[in-house]
């Protein structure tokens, strides 16, 4: 067997760090090549700084305006995609795909592949429909959604809000064409014994709005009145750095190390003994649909993660009792559960033990075995 994976954004992996879209990429992947299943990668060139295999096709883009390129770009990967002799395909969606949609596969300007697959990760499209060229662009969107989805053999997406979402109302996709799989997660790596005696509380990742960060830092201010000897740790880029970096420079206990890989956190002794892995998304429509990669990431480092009740984590993966929430946006809250964790005794003297369960149970050669096993029904019903 041979699946094709289409990352069709000339863009894809040009930002300075890795970030969520990156690090799912790899994981799919990584588990797919894991299932000893042949696969050919076709994305742009900057994923070979994070992904060495032999066998990408690097597509190069044009220069010139982001929303050329990101057609031409799209173009290219899915007349390659159409054309080659794999198994099944299996696109990433993307804008330049989605506003390709109409003009390709509905008017067969490009052959649709055989055996095509779409994963869906995100539901953001309706957020432009805020003025009359937003609601053109909506309008645009949702019928390129229609066209796409529906001219597929089946549709992978991360959450079960995101199959309701595609599965109702203006799409009404069939569900038995759509399989859930979640994010998996690295291997176990554990954490550094040569840990400081300072509890951590660290957060990974991108930093953008999403994440609610004032709340996080009013909360470890509240945190410090009844524990001393506790620090909040930083890792990442994104629009929030400069409030994160001044926040830093006011308080001896925020550290900011600025960009980070996962590796990093256990190579350079961020992630030590008695770490906590912070989520705090704030409440709003994606953080519903979303599948959080870095719960298994903080999680393989053997900390317990503390995630807002924004997110709706999927009901059939057993945390283990190494997750805690809090009430999205208040500080007063997520003080209180940081200090109850901090204080579980017995969860930290298990944490190891139940961190390497978790973990391997929820790998990504795990979720791609599942993936190749929809891939082959729908193929053969189709």
């Amino acid at each position: 067997m041979k699946i094709t994976y289409v990352l069709p954004d000339p863009n894809f992996a040009s930002a300075k760090g890795k970030g969520g879209r990156v690090s799912h990429a790899l994981g799919v992947i990584n588990g797919i090549e894991k299932n000893n299943i042949d696969i050919q990668v076709l994305g742009e060139k900057n994923i070979s700084r994070f992904y060495d295999g032999k066998n990408i096709r690097y597509i190069e883009g044009i220069s010139g305006g982001y929303l050329i390129n990101t057609l031409i770009y799209a173009y290219k990967c899915l007349t390659i995609s159409s054309t080659n002799d794999s198994d099944a395909v299996l696109i990433r969606k993307s804008v330049g795909t989605l506003l390709l949609g109409i003009l390709t596969f509905n008017f067969r300007l490009i052959k649709s592949p055989k055996n095509l697959f779409w994963e869906v990760n995100g539901y953001t499209f309706e957020n432009y429909n805020t003025n009359i060229f937003g609601a053109a662009l909506y309008n645009l969107s949702v019928l390129a959604h229609k066209i796409l989805l529906r001219k597929s053999q089946g549709i992978y997406v991360v959450s079960d809000a995101l199959k309701e979402k595609i599965s109702s109302g203006i799409f009404s996709i069939n569900p038995e064409k759509i399989i859930v799989i979640p994010n998996g997660g690295p291997s176990w790596k554990g954490f550094k014994k040569e840990e400081k005696k300072a509890s951590k509380l660290i957060f990974f990742g991108v930093l953008q709005s999403y994440n609610d960060f004032s709340c996080v830092i009013e909360a470890f201010k509240l945190l410090k009145e009844k524990c001393s000897n506790v620090e909040l740790h930083f890792c990442g880029y994104g629009k929030e750095e400069g409030f994160i970096e001044e926040e830093s420079r006011m308080d001896k206990d925020i550290y900011f190390w600025g960009s980070k890989v996962f590796d990093d956190l256990y190579n350079e002794g961020i992630a030590t003994k008695k770490s906590i892995g912070l989520i705090p998304l704030k409440e709003i429509g994606t953080s519903k649909i979303l599948s959080p990669i870095k719960m298994f990431e903080y999680i393989a480092l053997g900390m317990p993660i503390i995630i807002s009740n924004a997110a709706k984590l999927p009901n059939d993966i057993d945390m283990k009792g190494l997750n805690f929430t809090y009430e999205a946006g208040n500080n007063i809250d997520l003080a209180r559960v940081i200090e109850e964790v901090l204080e579980n005794n017995s969860m930290w003297e298990n944490i190891e033990s139940k961190s390497k369960t978790l973990v391997n149970e929820n790998n990504w050669t795990n979720r791609m075995e599942e993936m190749i096993k929809f891939i082959n029904i729908k193929s053969v019903s189709n």
